[in-house]
């Protein structure tokens, strides 16, 4: 072993001894990470961005982003038949088809306005997009599964004089999609995942993303006592996006991702959805913690339709993991985009979305249509 070695690992014992002495026995545990890094996989610069990574942790202020007021007067409530409240909000035409918008992970209900809400009004669709529990305004529910989530949607379709309803899930709310077309498929007309999320505790789920969506999910499936911390860690002092937001936006997403988050506010209202459901860290914990557990149904047994779309650019979510669940799951059509990112196909391939969600030709604006390095890559793949 080198002296090199040596010194970063007597430096990382040292500083687990003096946080535990002063009461930190738990931030002593935080620096443990690093140090199998250096002893087991030789990777000290790893080692070294982990523990700077949990000390910033430490020393950091956790505030309390959104609290009452305007922001809360956007939000509707609907009483489940257990006594829990669900919030939502609406976007869209009050009178539309009937769309359950799913967010993505960590996120909540106001990431619904990523979607151009004129578009939305001239197609006729009416998106409700609700808060999974603990997270928004939504009242927490203990050991919850994709299950329950399932019922949690049809309680709130039957509470708003809904019987058939469409699902569009993004990100990581796609397996809820995946979910609600398994378990109650009499009530669905169509399904939608875009850039969905799935079982991120895979091989596939590792290859071709960022390091520190890699890190993220690793922390979660090998350590979910950390997660809380990572999650405190995201919080900021303010809702709004500031220039060193822009920085890391720009630095952390691919240039199509930059691009669609920078116009028409879509990075504000990004970050106003990932800072509301940060500030409970118990619920949207147990969100992220979901992806990287057994499911409780089985994807080989729907039998709903499911429409897939997803960017070949996007480095949250590997192609090569949507591609292996599309296999998997009976009647899907997975449609890949060569210069999409993440989050870029709810604005530059809406024609696709709003025909997945409503079954017809979507009306766009001139600016919406699809140029010719928007196209997909590949015919659709149904099984």
């Amino acid at each position: 072993m080198s002296l090199k070695k040596k010194a970063i690992i007597f430096a990382l014992l040292l500083g687990i001894i003096v946080l535990a002495f002063y009461n930190y026995l738990l931030y002593a545990l935080l620096i443990i990470p690093a140090l199998v890094f250096v002893v087991f996989y030789r990777k000290i610069k790893k080692a070294v961005y982990i523990l700077i990574y949990f000390c910033k942790l430490l020393f950091k202020k956790h505030p309390q982003v959104i609290e009452t007021g305007e922001a809360v007067e956007a939000y509707h409530f609907i009483q489940l038949p257990d006594g829990r409240k669900l919030s939502y909000q609406l976007y869209g035409m009050a009178d539309g088809w009937p769309v359950f918008y799913f967010h993505g992970t960590p996120s909540s209900s106001s990431e619904a306005q990523l979607i151009d809400n004129e578009i939305l009004v001239n197609n006729q669709v009416r998106l409700i997009a609700i808060d999974r529990p603990g997270i928004g305004m939504s009242d927490f529910k203990e050991k919850r599964s994709f299950s329950n989530w399932a019922t949690d949607v049809e309680q709130v379709a039957s509470k708003l004089g809904i019987d058939k309803f469409s699902v569009l899930g993004f990100s990581g709310g796609g397996p809820y999609v995946a979910a609600c077309a398994a378990l109650i498929p009499e009530r669905l007309t169509s399904a939608l995942i875009v850039s969905g999320a799935w079982n991120m505790d895979v091989k596939e789920a590792q290859q071709h993303i960022y390091e520190s969506v890699r890190l993220f999910w690793k922390v979660a499936a090998k350590a979910p006592f950390l997660l809380p911390y990572i999650m405190k860690g995201m919080q900021t002092h303010t809702e709004e996006v500031t220039e060193k937001d822009v920085e890391m936006w720009k630095y952390q997403a691919t240039e199509v991702d930059f691009t669609f988050l920078n116009e028409n506010n879509r990075m504000g209202y990004l970050k106003r959805a990932i800072m509301f459901a940060l500030n409970n860290i118990k619920g949207i914990t147990c969100d992220v913690l979901m992806h990287v557990r057994k499911w409780d149904f089985d994807l080989e047994r729907i039998s709903f339709p499911i429409t897939i779309l997803h960017g070949l650019k996007d480095r949250n979510v590997p192609a090569a993991l949507v591609e292996k669940m599309a296999a998997i799951i009976p009647n899907s059509t997975l449609k890949l985009y060569e210069n999409e990112g993440h989050y870029s196909i709810l604005g530059n391939q809406l024609q696709d979305v709003i025909f997945a969600v409503t079954g017809k030709a979507a009306i766009l604006p001139e600016k919406f249509e699809p140029s010719v390095n928007d196209e997909q890559v590949s015919s659709p793949v149904s099984n």
